[in-house]
């Protein structure tokens, strides 16, 4: 799984190993460990509910926290963003 981080944390990461920083090398480690030190921006989670017939087919599938409309496939709510997982 992939390791999200906030854009605007990294940015400010950035500014602040850039300023007062006379050697770029030191400025470039500095912001390596500034990054490495960021906690992981893990969306909530939601569960995929899933309307079925009786015969089991599904009819359709949506999200439990927006009730967005989703696609048995989807990784993620396209309404409220949060990842779905089955339940």
């Amino acid at each position: 799984m992939n390791d999200l981080i906030s854009r605007k944390a990294v940015l400010k990461g950035i500014s602040l190993s850039l300023t007062g920083q006379s050697d770029v090398i030191k400025a470039e480690a500095a912001l390596v460990q500034y990054v490495k030190k960021i906690p992981s921006a893990e969306p909530e989670k939601a569960k995929r509910i899933v309307g079925k017939s009786r015969d089991g087919m599904t009819l359709w599938c949506q999200c439990d926290m927006c009730n967005e409309p989703v696609d048995a496939r989807d990784d993620f709510c396209r309404g409220c963003g949060r990842r779905l997982i089955d339940e």
